[in-house]
């Protein structure tokens, strides 16, 4: 734990926590967000705590109660596996993050969504250099053969219903004919 505590430190800016990101959970899964690249990863229990620690305390805890030395080892090792492959953790030193308080964001999330874009599939054969997607465009992922399953898509459009004001837009994104 030790070796990868340690890099973590010196490759981010442990003082600057709160605007490295944010993290969250929904009814099942808890997640990170990250404010230098923009994306969103899903993350195990304890690197969430260690997680929620550097953004709230902006402190990286060397003991998490309940959690043993090998697994907050294992944690560590794979928060810092994420920092070297998506080179999260790392923002520009003007960067500010203002975050909503939990309350506010449950409320928008429930009663206030205005747009949801579904990602019918990653693939594509246009390989457009202006895509997000495209690998011209560093920190992004790459096209893939995935595609949306009709549940996915389903269950996105009834959250949307059930979770929007009177109008809610639904948009679509990936792939070309």
């Amino acid at each position: 734990m030790k070796e990868h505590l340690k890099k973590i430190k010196e490759t981010i800016d442990v003082e600057r926590g709160y605007s490295l990101g944010t993290v969250f959970t929904t009814r099942n899964k808890q997640y990170m967000y990250d404010t230098g690249t923009g994306k969103v990863f899903e993350c195990g229990g304890n690197e969430y705590r260690i997680l929620k620690s550097l953004f709230e305390q902006t402190s990286l805890p060397d003991k998490v109660d309940g959690v043993s030395e090998e697994e907050l080892e294992a944690a560590y090792r794979n928060i810092w596996e994420m920092v070297e492959a998506e080179h999260i953790l790392q923002v520009s030193p003007n960067l500010k993050f203002v975050r909503e308080t939990d309350e506010t964001l449950r409320d928008l999330l429930r009663y206030d969504l205005q747009q949801v874009i579904l990602e019918l599939t990653e693939q594509c054969n246009m390989r457009c250099r202006y895509c997000i997607y495209n690998e011209h465009n560093e920190g992004y992922r790459n096209f893939s053969p995935k595609a949306m399953t009709w549940d996915v898509a389903k269950r996105a459009v009834e959250y949307a219903r059930d979770n929007s004001g009177d109008k809610v837009a639904i948009s679509f994104y990936g792939g070309e004919p």
